[in-house]
């Protein structure tokens, strides 16, 4: 979670309420509901406010006006009784099931101090997802604002942004199916925009603050702190510019750089020496694109899983099984398995793999032999000006180099 905060302004800290289960209908069928609630922590006016503008949301949802009951008490009992009426009203066949997810994720995005921004998906759905968007509640009084109140966007400035700001694989996608459906909320020194493409998928890229503010009503550059800052960007080169979105995007856990160990914009990563290397290449959002010149659709011809922040989840290959990656909060991988084979990686506090330990497992039908294990610890020996490391060793001095390349 990422706060914007003065020396007047102190953050509102948010606790996670969570559900999720499936339940069964009279007649068979399943639903499944997934409940994701930041609720503010601590008491005072402000949190009064945003468990107000929380409780809106919920009100005002598909998820909610279908599975709402009256409830007077904190947003944890508010979900108590979505939860209840769900698994009463599926087991009496009150509420339909046969195959329905109902999906309702309020999550705190990004906050200052005019306003906090709620990632929000919201829907009941046999294909596809939920929808998605953001809802902004103004401190001042709690109101949630409307997207038209507080931004501008048509679908031919969806695709200039696109065309901008997006990978690759963003551009290549047919610009009719981008419509006017997009929402903006900022980070700490830029702008994420979280976009529609065709019906049901939803895509992310992040643009520079001087280019949100165009897409801003007045009252959406106050809640979006940045009334000044466009006056102050528009003297600013685009060298500068750039290096502002370099350092943002040098936050580790982005796209799927977390598996190995990298961040920043890279393109292109070649680890080992020229004997023994191994090249890997990246979209503009961090998403892996080719291992050695092959794409992922060769590399994993059985097709891949993906989470829900599209990193790969598991992804089977014809030569030898299948690949599983579990990833922690921030986006870093913790557990890497493929060929017969586990790591499980630990971080230090900046983000970096600190240690390994790698377990190689017998073959199949081998019950005699046992597993091998090493346990690597690693020390960063030289990084370059992004912050990635090209240079590190193990606890037996055995040297590691990198070579990367950025957009």
């Amino acid at each position: 979670m990422i706060f914007a905060c003065t020396s007047s302004y102190e953050p509102i800290q948010f606790e996670s309420y969570e559900y999720e289960a499936s339940v069964t209908s009279p007649d068979g069928g399943m639903a499944d509901m997934t409940l994701h609630i930041d609720i503010p922590v601590g008491e005072g006016e402000v949190q009064n406010r945003v468990t107000e503008g929380i409780r809106t949301i919920i009100r005002k949802s598909e998820v909610g006006q279908e599975l709402k009951q009256p409830v007077e008490g904190s947003l944890k009992e508010f979900g108590d009784a979505l939860i209840a009426y769900f698994q009463k009203g599926v087991e009496s066949g009150e509420v339909e099931a046969g195959g329905l997810s109902y999906d309702l994720s309020i999550e705190c995005a990004y906050q200052n101090p005019h306003a906090v921004f709620f990632h929000v998906k919201d829907g009941i759905y046999g294909n596809g997802g939920p929808g998605e968007g953001v809802k902004v509640v103004r401190l001042s009084d709690g109101r949630v604002m409307e997207g038209e109140e507080i931004t501008s966007i048509k679908a031919d400035d969806v695709i200039k942004m696109v065309q901008k700001y997006g990978s690759e694989e963003q551009k290549d996608l047919d610009a009719a199916f981008l419509a006017d459906v997009a929402y903006l909320y900022p980070t700490a020194d830029s702008c994420k925009v979280l976009y529609l493409y065709g019906a049901h998928f939803w895509n992310t890229i992040m643009i520079s603050k001087k280019d949100a503010a165009q897409y801003l009503t007045d009252e959406g550059k106050v809640l979006f702190d940045i009334n000044g800052e466009s006056r102050t960007d528009s003297k600013k080169t685009e060298s500068d510019v750039q290096k502002e979105d370099t350092k943002v995007s040098a936050e580790p856990g982005r796209g799927e750089l977390g598996i190995f160990d990298l961040r920043g914009s890279v393109k292109e990563c070649t680890w080992g020496s020229s004997d023994n290397k191994t090249t890997r290449t990246f979209d503009k959002d961090g998403f892996w694109l080719t291992h050695d010149g092959r794409k992922l659709n060769d590399l994993f011809p059985g097709g891949v899983e993906r989470n829900k922040d599209k990193q790969i989840k598991d992804g089977w290959a014809d030569g030898y099984g299948s690949c599983h990656y579990t990833y922690n909060a921030q986006g870093l991988a913790t557990k890497i398995v493929e060929d017969g084979s586990e790591r499980l990686l630990t971080y230090d506090e900046e983000g970096y793999v600190k240690s390994e330990v790698f377990t190689i497992f017998p073959e199949v039908g081998d019950e005699e032999s046992s597993p091998e294990v090493i346990k690597y610890n690693y020390t960063i020996v030289e990084k370059d000006e992004i912050g990635n490391w090209v240079k590190r060793k193990d606890q037996r001095d055995n040297i590691e180099t990198r070579t990367i390349v950025y957009y």
